[in-house]
């Protein structure tokens, strides 16, 4: 099982230590990895704890990104596809 959180504000940056402590919460619904991020000048904060069942684990704290950079992902489930997808 995996957690995903998402904190958003409309008009002030986020407060760090609230993030943490929230993320903390989800911690347990995935041991394995814990991926944080902060976008938006502070303003979006996401979080994804993960149970690593098949595959490798990324190195890093970030979220999981496309080869160009442009995209990030937060995911819940498997992705039992993912060596094929990965040649594309």
């Amino acid at each position: 099982m995996c957690g995903i959180i998402l904190i958003y504000s409309k008009k002030n940056k986020l407060n760090k230590k609230d993030c943490k402590f929230a993320f903390n919460a989800i911690k347990n619904r995935g041991p394995d990895k814990y991926l944080k991020q902060f976008f938006l000048k502070k303003k979006l904060f996401i979080g994804n704890s993960i149970l690593s069942i098949v595959g490798k684990k990324k190195s890093g704290s970030e979220l999981y990104q496309s080869s160009n950079k442009q995209f990030k992902i937060a995911y819940n489930g498997e992705i039992y596809n993912y060596e094929k997808l990965k040649k594309k």
